[in-house]
């Protein structure tokens, strides 16, 4: 039996919106990925729980890593770097704007 395992990087910005807005576009992430999935009740419990991860521990700049498993995602989190620093104001717009369109309110300065 062979594993499948993927990782992903995240460099952390913070979005200042609330959290509904940002539920409102996980909800539709989902629905486009899996239809259906985003409207079940509990859909966003193990996103929340990473996002209430993130606000905890984590400040701009700080890299987070998924890695996903058979079974659990492994999360870890890496102090900010020169780099992953000066990536944050590149893509806090980008982010902010993804999110915003998703739940189709425009983005404004």
């Amino acid at each position: 039996m062979t594993s499948h395992r993927g990782s992903r990087l995240a460099v952390l910005v913070p979005l200042d919106l609330p959290r509904s807005q940002i539920d409102a576009a996980l909800r539709v992430s989902l629905n486009a990925a899996f239809p259906g999935l985003g409207d079940r009740p509990g859909a966003l419990a193990h996103l929340s729980g990473l996002l209430a991860f993130c606000a905890a521990q984590g400040q701009p700049g700080d890299v987070l890593d998924v890695t996903a498993g058979f079974v659990n995602l492994n999360v870890s989190l890496t102090p900010a770097t020169p780099a992953s620093l000066a990536l944050v104001p590149e893509l806090l717009n980008g982010a902010r704007e993804q999110l915003l369109n998703l739940i189709g309110t425009p983005a404004c300065a």
